[in-house]
């Protein structure tokens, strides 16, 4: 569908996504000069466990809302309170209003 420019400054984008912010998702690292032999100064070791954060944004041809952060798993009934807390009350900064 060939949309214009004045009906898609009404759509609101959202969606979650996943970010690592530990090291070590690719097993261990090796950090020498060129040269230097592989001995266990050089070696950086990667974690058991990776951690990461699940963050859920909002955005409009208007601007960006706020961001957050999930800290439970998400299922219908946490999705919904994400769009409730979130989603809803920044609409009026998101959205170019109907006429």
């Amino acid at each position: 569908q060939n949309w214009s420019v004045a009906q898609w400054s009404k759509v609101l984008f959202s969606d979650e996504s996943n970010f690592c912010i530990s090291f070590g998702n690719q097993g261990p690292r090796v950090w020498r000069k060129n040269g230097e032999a592989h001995t266990a100064r050089c070696l950086k070791s990667s974690v058991k466990f990776l951690q990461s954060v699940l963050i859920w944004g909002a955005m409009s041809s208007a601007g960006v809302g706020p961001l957050c952060f999930i800290k439970s798993r998400v299922n219908a009934a946490v999705y919904q309170e994400i769009l409730e807390h979130f989603m809803l009350p920044s609409t009026d900064k998101l959205y170019i209003p109907m006429y």
